[in-house]
Formats: structure tokens, sequence, C-alpha cells
């Protein structure tokens, strides 16, 4: 079983190539997988799965802005320059989508944080490094910078969470607000008095 799970449509999406290695004058033939089954997909090095599963899972191109499948279905394109307290046409929101998305992150946050939680198991000794002069000072310089990275991660860590936290609360906004909406529309009775002259 993969710690990197892509769904079959996107299994079924993969044509990629992995550069063979030089050894010397000796270079490793090229290496093509293309739309591998799942079991194919776990059976490829840890190192190979990571690269496909960034490269090929829902939001790999979240970081491009401009990329045409970040593009969102819309009746209307809205008007970028125009900013008001008003909504305008073009501007839906699902909030099932917020939510799949908030449930990607936080799945790939889960496989970051088991990989670097890794690193904070490592310990290095003065006896690994032979005892020889410079030992100590080197076990601190690695001691120092693993305290480092690691509070580097949790705030990394604290603000993703942040933001998928942010991403769920606005889907349930959004529902909410429909809801009320629709309940007060449909509570109105058009029959009940006179209409007001609004000319």
């Amino acid at each position: 079983m993969s710690d990197y799970r892509l769904s079959d449509e996107e299994l079924a999406s993969i044509n990629h190539t992995f550069e063979g290695q030089w050894h010397g004058n000796y270079k490793t033939p090229d290496q093509v997988v293309e739309s591998p089954t799942r079991e194919e997909f776990n059976n490829l090095p840890e190192w190979q799965q990571r690269e496909l599963f960034f490269k090929y899972s829902a939001g790999a191109d979240a970081g491009k802005w401009d990329d045409p499948k970040n593009a969102l279905p819309r009746g209307t394109e809205p008007e970028r320059g125009k900013w008001t307290a008003k909504a305008e046409e073009g501007y839906e929101v699902d909030p099932d989508e917020l939510r799949a998305l908030a449930s990607s992150m936080q799945y790939k946050m889960q496989i970051w944080k088991r990989k670097l939680d890794k690193v904070a198991t490592i310990s290095v000794s003065q006896a690994d490094l032979g005892n020889i002069q410079g030992s100590e000072e080197f076990v601190g310089v690695v001691n120092a910078s693993k305290a480092g990275f690691q509070e580097y991660i949790g705030a990394i860590q604290t603000a993703y969470n942040g933001v998928i936290e942010r991403l769920r609360a606005t889907a349930d906004q959004y529902e909410n607000a429909h809801s009320k909406t629709q309940s007060t529309v449909g509570g109105v009775d058009p029959s009940a008095g006179p209409v007001p002259d609004l000319s």
C-alpha cells in the first residue's frame, strides 16, 4: 500500500519519463511510466511515487494561478478591476469544492508530516563521528539545525492547517447563508398585504 494515493483517473493521466542516470560513461535507460495500474504504481520506488503524486494529483497546479486547469467554471467572467461590497456576476461559490480542496490539502500535509517527523528522530553523537577532534562542535551544529528546522516546519504546518480550517469554515458559512436566504424568500407571502409603491 502506497502513502501516495492517486485516483483511477489520475493514474490513467500519468505519462512521465524518468531519465536514466549516468554512472561514469554508462547511462541507465530512460524509464517511461504511462497509465500504470494501482499495483504497478505501488511497486515503483518511493521517490518515483512521490514525484508522480505531486505532478499528477488533484491540486498539482494550485501554485500556477494562470494555468487553465485552475479556471473555475463560471457563467459570467467577472470584471477583475472592479471591487465593491456587492458580489459581481461570475463569482459562484461551491462549498463542496472548497471542502474537497481542504481534504486534499490535509491529506498531503499528513504525508509531508510523516516524512518530516523522521528528521526529529535523527541523532548524531560524537561516537558516531569516532570522537575525532571537532566532533563535539559538529554535533552541536547538527542539533541546533534540527531544532531550528522543526520550529520552522511547525510554523508552516500551523499556517497550512489554518488555511484548511478557513476553507471548511467558508464552505459552512456559504451553505448557511444560502439556506437562510432560501428560507426567508420561501417564507414571503406576496398576498399578505398591499404591494408597496417603489417608484
